[in-house]
């Protein structure tokens, strides 16, 4: 079969999953309505070229439009490449290759001519024909139907990409250029109601994320009668304390350590009667995912050590910068799960509860921060030696349970706030998604709406 009779094929397969459409719409491929450009253009700089400002992958795949709004990097270009990718009005530029196929066809409207901006390397250009609208193109590009067809040309094992074949061969159903435009003034007014929908629970979601924090730290520092009189401490990590709160550090808390072992294992968590090994992310958020595990290979299980252990806390100890010291409380019991090499499991003469919540301050992860070592960026240490040493204030054992047991409920009621925002924003964007495809498709007759 040649090139031709597989794109013939391919068109007609698709057309099936188009579905039945209005019956003044027409089905075409992509190059009837537009030409597509792949720039070559990469984020070096040249000696005996022109200097330019780059439009990127990222500033495509973050953003819906392409305006002299966005930060732009600096790079060069030859005179050539300059004359064809440069920004214009009009056009949609779509990112051509990545490393997952859902990275595919994501798409960017530029509203406006931006001279000396050119398009980067990874980006698709599309210019659409007088006939045809390309704000309209660029909510196709966000329809299901274009995704799923999509995926399902881009190619690659480790890097997924989208040739200019496929891409132009891409099938699309065209309406009128008046109707493209209705629609396109449609979805823009309609999803801008949505995305302030959406923006508003994101809002909520990050407020209660910050009281929670806010409740957190309050507690545990300062605990939870407001009227407490307050000591100036003479240690710059804690500030002031309660009056009556001991200094301490953490040597004089743990009652226990273990640890872990490197064991051999395959990424994928250990069903029932499996034997796991944790990750480093199984305490990263500060809440212990048992999920986050590893399957030990046969000839290793003989080589674990440290089983999970309830009312334990387990601490990262070798993570990138930014979670190192993560502390999480097990608070069930677990068979067959063990600990690796770069986990602490700790037990405290301190109440267990009251002592993970105090993990979660700033006031710790600033004391983690000025201990943590290591050369790579991405991968940081903390010695046990150091984490000892580590600065706290402390409560009597029963305000220390009163307290535990306050944020245990209070955190679970800000939670479940929480959960409720986010799931109407995956809600919001379902309902947007649907939209966009039924309007593109035709589902939705926009003429005189």
């Amino acid at each position: 079969m040649n090139d031709d009779h597989r794109l013939s094929a391919a068109l007609d397969q698709s057309a099936t999953w188009m579905g039945q459409l209005p019956s003044h719409w027409n089905r075409g491929r992509l190059k009837d309505i537009a030409t597509s450009l792949a720039s070559t253009v990469d984020k070096k700089s040249y000696d005996g070229q022109l200097a330019v400002r780059l439009c990127n992958y990222v500033d495509v795949y973050y953003n819906d439009r392409i305006s002299s709004a966005l930060s732009f990097m600096e790079a060069t270009a030859s005179a050539e490449e300059i004359a064809r990718f440069t920004v214009r009005a009009g056009d949609v530029a779509i990112t051509k290759d990545s490393e997952s196929a859902d990275d595919i066809g994501i798409a960017a409207f530029a509203d406006q001519d931006l001279p000396g901006v050119i398009y980067g390397y990874h980006l698709a250009i599309l210019r659409t024909n007088p006939d045809s609208d390309g704000l309209f193109l660029k909510w196709l590009f966000d329809s299901t139907f274009v995704k799923s067809v999509l995926a399902t040309r881009s190619n690659g094992l480790t890097r997924v990409g989208l040739g200019q074949s496929a891409l132009a061969s891409l099938p699309l159903p065209i309406p009128p250029l008046a109707e493209q435009r209705q629609i396109a003034e449609y979805l823009g007014r309609e999803t801008g109601q949505i995305d302030a929908l959406i923006t508003k629970q994101e809002q909520l979601a990050e407020t209660l994320t910050e009281r929670r924090q806010a409740v957190i730290t309050q507690a545990v520092t300062r605990g939870l009668d407001p009227a407490l009189e307050l000591t100036e401490s003479g240690i710059p990590w804690l500030g002031k304390v309660p009056t009556g709160w001991l200094l301490s550090r953490m040597k004089h808390l743990v009652a226990d350590r273990e640890s872990g072992t490197s064991v051999n294992a395959i990424n994928t968590p250990a069903e029932s009667g499996e034997v796991g090994v944790l990750k480093t992310g199984s305490a990263s958020r500060g809440i212990f995912d048992a999920s986050n595990n590893k399957v030990v290979l046969d000839e290793d299980i003989a080589r674990v050590t440290c089983p999970v252990r309830k009312s334990k806390i387990i601490i990262n100890r070798a993570n990138s910068p930014e979670l190192v010291g993560s502390a999480a409380l097990v608070r069930e019991e677990h068979d067959n799960l063990f600990l690796s090499d770069k986990l602490w499991q700790l037990g405290f003469s301190s109440e267990s509860v009251f002592t993970y919540w105090w993990f979660q301050t700033r006031t710790y992860k600033d004391q983690v921060s000025a201990l943590r070592v290591g050369t790579s960026s991405s991968m940081q240490n903390l010695a046990y030696e150091d984490f000892k040493e580590i600065q706290i204030s402390v409560p009597a054992r029963s305000i220390q349970k009163e307290i535990g047991i306050f944020l245990d409920l209070e955190t679970s009621r800000i939670d479940a706030l929480i959960g409720k925002a986010r799931e109407v924003v995956e809600v919001l964007k379902e309902r947007r998604q649907a939209l966009i495809s039924a309007a593109v498709m035709g589902k939705i007759d926009v003429r005189g709406l």
